[in-house]
């Protein structure tokens, strides 16, 4: 019997999983708590796509499953803004307490080896100019603090993350799927494909590839649930002098158009300069496309994913970056996030089944690595609290708005 098991080692489990180690060392308590990925460890999950040129059909699919989550073979860029890749401030009901909470989610990634002077910080007015020239065509270009990591050297800081968590007594196991959860009494019990695990806590964070998974055992469970929006694109490849001015002061853009018909809302993503266009597969075998870029090797390309009315975006931004809009660009389709069923939850992100909590993409509560690492945050006091361990992080008392004792 564990007192938690975490299915998803992905940002927001092995976020949840290092506040409760963190919170328990401070303690002198221990729990005992198990991981379980579908896929393999980060330093073994290779792309022969990418290596080789021809897909190998890996089961699973080493860019969507494994430890790390499917944001470990993409750029490793951290927006350091609470409403990109999520609405955490929604959840905050405080923008400073967001952002707190984001640059905690920072400040981890650097202590497990992120390169601390990578930072890009466009408010000079270079930026400025920028900005103004795509209010001129009706776009907006939003201000972003971010933190390039790299698809290099993610797979080190969660090597790294991983290394302490089972140094601290976590186990973590891999090539391990989960097909069921059931009710045991007050407890839990996984169906696995290495034999069922019992639980007294069960965080589920299954990640973008466990999200169709996850709905139906929600169904089936009873968990309550509400329509979340579905983001689908295409994938956008250009040469990369056409956008070098703009991300070499700010390197994953956020342009923001919208329609004239309907006021769609068009947004383009995971912007990747010098980077390359990966094939990712899903659990029910849809194909789709993301991107990728290193420290240590260039393309001569960049691209960026785009969603909704793709060609009136093209050609707006296309006013500002000339170029974009040409016979060159090549366009990869589809390019589709899984978060379109979200979980009600409590402030802690519990579901409406005492003792099962949720984290992350694959829930319908984040869309990206800093919100879905923040997730796995509050809902680690959530289990705390559940727990009966006294916590020792200042930012959950702003959260809670209880008197730190």
């Amino acid at each position: 019997m564990f007192d938690i098991a975490i299915v998803g080692a992905g940002p927001s489990g092995l976020f949840a999983a290092y506040e409760i180690v963190k919170t328990c060392l401070e303690n002198n308590c221990r729990l005992n708590i198990i991981i379980l990925d579908k896929g393999r460890r980060a330093r073994e999950r290779k792309c022969s796509l990418h290596l080789k040129g021809t897909c190998n059909d890996c089961k699973p699919c080493n860019i969507m499953y494994g430890v790390g989550g499917a944001g470990t073979l993409s750029s490793g860029i951290i927006n350091l803004r609470p409403d990109i890749g999520g609405e955490l401030h929604e959840f905050t009901g405080s923008w400073e307490l967001a952002m707190k909470i984001v640059n905690y989610v920072d400040s981890i990634f650097v202590k497990f080896g992120a390169p601390s002077d990578r930072i890009y910080n466009p408010f000079n007015e270079e930026f400025k100019e920028f900005q103004r020239k795509f209010i001129k065509v009706g776009a907006q270009l939003i201000p972003i603090k971010q933190r390039h990591i790299g698809t290099d050297r993610t797979v080190h800081v969660i090597e790294n993350i991983t290394q302490y968590l089972e140094e601290n007594g976590v186990k973590i196991f891999t090539k391990t799927e989960v097909f069921k959860i059931d009710r045991d009494g007050e407890n839990y019990r996984l169906t696995t494909s290495n034999g069922s695990v019992k639980c007294k806590v069960l965080l589920v964070a299954p990640g973008r590839g466990g999200a169709e998974w996850f709905r139906d055992e929600a169904r089936r469970l009873g968990i309550e649930m509400e329509p979340n929006p579905l983001d689908v694109g295409v994938r956008v490849e250009v040469p990369y002098a056409v956008m070098e001015p703009l991300t070499n002061i700010y390197m994953d853009p956020k342009i923001i158009v919208y329609t004239k018909t309907y006021d769609d809302k068009v947004r383009t993503f995971c912007t990747n300069p010098g980077g390359y266009v990966v094939k990712e597969v899903y659990s029910d075998g849809t194909i789709g496309v993301n991107g990728e870029t290193y420290i240590g090797k260039r393309s001569l390309y960049t691209n960026f994913a785009i969603l909704v009315s793709v060609r009136l975006a093209i050609h707006k931004i296309d006013n500002v970056l000339p170029g974009l809009a040409s016979k060159h660009t090549l366009l990869y389709a589809p390019e589709i996030k899984y978060y379109s069923m979200r979980v009600v939850t409590n402030r802690f992100l519990e579901s409406c089944l005492e003792g099962l909590f949720v984290a992350g993409d694959g829930v319908g509560l984040s869309r990206g690595l800093n919100i879905a690492a923040a997730t796995g945050i509050i809902a680690a006091w959530g289990i705390l609290n559940k727990l009966d361990v006294k916590i020792t992080n200042e930012l959950y008392y702003e959260y809670s708005g209880t008197v730190k004792y």
